[in-house]
């Protein structure tokens, strides 16, 4: 690791709490960002401070990203640098190319390019309804490229995928009780995951997954004429597993329940409607318990349940009918 400069210095993150004390302390970053921009010969570019991922990032100049990683965040580090390293060139569309990795103290940072961002989170309101069915399915074409990459020679952080699932099912009740969910689901989530079964045979090839498919993290282009998809950004939560586990997320992250959405998805990404049976959706609504950021509390605010839905049974058919 590298040393702490005189008079600026990463600070020291023990946990989230800290980290979220801290992470809006702009000028301390910025002052920072400006040390690791002179040390690549990037001064005078200009720093804007995005607000992606759960990392700290600036723009620098019109041509990078600088992203900033807490010690308490090092796995997502490696996640994106591998990616980062390996994708570019290997979608349908851009992915950001890795520039240069190091550390100041114990943070870590990535520099890479910029992609010229415009995420479809900010042009939803103006891309028409027929718009964004293409899009979506445009989307599901690109995620049909990202999950035939099921080799893991090149990643890091490699996971057997049952094991994550017995880990994530140890902890998902509580972690939703945590989160404030009405102790009623709370107790429903638990008697729902012990209903359903994840496991996967042996044979099985974990794919690549992004795990966080959503509006922010999609960039477009040619909103005002015909909007397309141009890029991907944000790998800090890649993975490797079940293909499915990326549709969880999406499913309310980017389609919010929307039924025609989810179904040019899935059209795009070339599931058969055969496949997309009471056992698919029941799979997703497990995955979303178990996904790793996954807040069920803000999922309700989001998509309010209508009266006489009771049970996950219910609410899978109601969220991933497609």
């Amino acid at each position: 690791m590298g040393a702490a400069r005189p008079g600026i210095s990463f600070p020291a993150v023990r946990n989230r709490e800290e980290y979220d004390a801290l992470v809006k302390s702009d000028p301390l970053f910025r002052r920072l960002a400006a040390l690791i921009c002179r040390q690549h010969g990037l001064s005078g570019l200009g720093l804007t401070r995005l607000s992606v991922g759960t990392s700290i990032c600036f723009q620098v100049g019109r041509e990078f990203v600088l992203k900033l990683f807490a010690p308490i965040f090092e796995r997502n580090c490696e996640a994106e640098c591998a990616v980062l390293s390996y994708l570019p060139g290997k979608l349908p569309v851009a992915v950001p190319e890795l520039v240069a990795r190091g550390s100041l103290d114990d943070w870590q940072y990535l520099l890479m390019t910029y992609l010229g961002e415009r995420p479809l989170a900010d042009s939803w309101g103006s891309v028409s309804g027929s718009c964004k069915l293409h899009l979506f399915e445009e989307l599901g074409r690109v995620l049909a490229v990202l999950h035939k990459h099921t080799d893991q020679c090149w990643f890091p952080l490699r996971t057997d995928w049952n094991s994550f699932l017995t880990c994530r099912a140890a902890s998902a009740v509580s972690r939703h009780r945590r989160l404030g969910l009405d102790e009623t689901w709370v107790q429903r989530a638990e008697e729902f995951l012990g209903s359903i079964d994840l496991r996967t045979p042996g044979w099985f090839r974990p794919s690549l997954l992004h795990t966080e498919i959503m509006r922010e993290h999609i960039i477009v282009a040619d909103v005002s004429s015909s909007p397309r998809i141009s890029g991907l950004i944000d790998f800090e939560a890649a993975m490797f597993g079940h293909p499915e586990f990326e549709f969880s997320w999406a499913g309310v992250q980017l389609t919010r329940g929307d039924k025609r959405l989810l179904g040019a998805l899935l059209d795009g990404y070339g599931l058969p409607d055969t496949a997309r049976d009471t056992a698919f959706r029941r799979r997703l609504m497990a995955y979303t318990l178990l996904h790793p950021y996954s807040v069920m509390k803000w999922y309700f605010d989001w998509m309010p349940v209508p009266c006489g839905v009771t049970t996950f049974e219910q609410l899978a058919e109601l969220w991933w009918a497609a």
